[in-house]
């Protein structure tokens, strides 16, 4: 695995072009320190189980929690049944555990990011690179901003 010195994300060793941001950077394969960057990670790519998904949510924050006041952009889908999914549901109800245990210290739910514009000042704040996501300025229901 390599990380992207652009984004901070982790993708298979051999590529030219990191497939999240897209930079043509130098690749670290280092990951003993990461940058303060926000990183996006996939919990719906392979369609797993809700029970899969919360593992990799899991792994997840315990690899961005090597560098505290990180924030990551959980995607997670927003589910075919029109009410929301079983792993969205199932990752805000473990975030709530992760806030409560200090091990997370916010969340915000992709629909709320226009809402809760302080919060989100916040986070960019720390992690200015985000501004450049564009659901920092739009609802999306289908992730979840967490930061460390």
């Amino acid at each position: 695995m390599v990380t992207c010195e652009t984004c901070g994300n982790e993708f298979p060793d051999g590529r030219a072009q990191c497939p999240f941001c897209g930079s043509h950077r130098q690749f670290r394969a280092d990951n003993r320190t990461r940058p303060r960057t926000g990183r996006t990670v996939s919990l719906k790519e392979g369609l797993p189980t809700v029970e899969e998904a919360l593992k990799r949510l899991r792994r997840e924050l315990d690899v961005a929690r090597s560098c505290p006041g990180g924030v990551v952009k959980f995607v997670h889908g927003y589910g075919s049944s029109g009410q929301g999914g079983a792993i969205r549901t199932a990752v805000r109800r473990a975030l709530v555990g992760e806030q409560q245990h200090g091990r997370v210290k916010a969340w915000i739910p992709g629909e709320e990011t226009v809402q809760r514009v302080d919060e989100l000042a916040s986070i960019l704040k720390q992690v200015p690179r985000l501004r450049e996501d564009l659901d920092t300025r739009r609802s999306n229901e289908g992730i979840t901003w967490v930061l460390l």
